[in-house]
């Protein structure tokens, strides 16, 4: 009897996967379609099954890595019982400790990101408008009288927190992230625009 084949969405999370595992190792431009299929065990006939190139390996990884962690981040920072101010430390603590677990992710995502060419640089730029409108649902929910985020204050702060990022993986320090919620949640508090 034939072996059964792997379902697409199986497939295509493997190279994703083995696309994450190549980048981190070797960075965007270096890495190949050979380097992606051998991280992911399977052959080149099933990677152009799947995607046309690199690029559109990458664009996926990154589209389906970014919902997931602001999932992640959405899901914390809406737990019941929270004070408003704890919610934006929840949802910085769920985002930072995402990133120091996933190492390779943050490397790909974070830093490799910045060398794959422009559309990855449109989709990060999309992805960190929908980080910033997500800051600004979390501090806009907060009690009345509380104050507001500016959109721009808002991705500035994201832009902030990916140079915090940035900075923690080339210094091969992702560990510490966790660590730093509570000092990034008084700077979201700083710059809301009280009254």
């Amino acid at each position: 009897m034939p072996a059964q084949a792997a379902p697409t969405d199986v497939v295509r999370a493997r190279l994703m996967d083995g696309l994450v595992e190549a980048v981190s190792a070797k960075g965007y431009v270096a890495v190949t379609i050979s380097d992606i299929v051998r991280a992911a065990q399977v052959s080149k006939s099933t990677f152009y099954a799947q995607f046309t190139d690199k690029e559109e390996c990458f664009l996926a990884a990154y589209a389906a890595t970014s919902e997931g962690v602001l999932e992640v981040l959405v899901e914390a920072g809406s737990r019941e019982g929270l004070s408003d101010d704890e919610r934006i430390v929840a949802a910085t603590e769920a985002y930072l400790g995402v990133i120091a677990a996933n190492p390779a992710l943050s490397r790909t995502f974070i830093v490799e990101v910045l060398a794959a060419g422009p559309a990855a640089l449109q989709a990060r730029h999309r992805v960190n408008r929908r980080f910033a409108d997500e800051l600004r649902r979390l501090v806009d929910e907060r009690q009345e009288g509380r104050g507001s985020l500016s959109a721009p204050a808002a991705l500035i702060l994201v832009g902030g927190m990916n140079e915090l990022v940035l900075d923690a993986v080339v210094e091969d320090r992702v560990d510490t992230l966790p660590g730093l919620a509570d000092r990034v949640a008084r700077l979201v508090s700083a710059a809301v625009d009280v009254g």
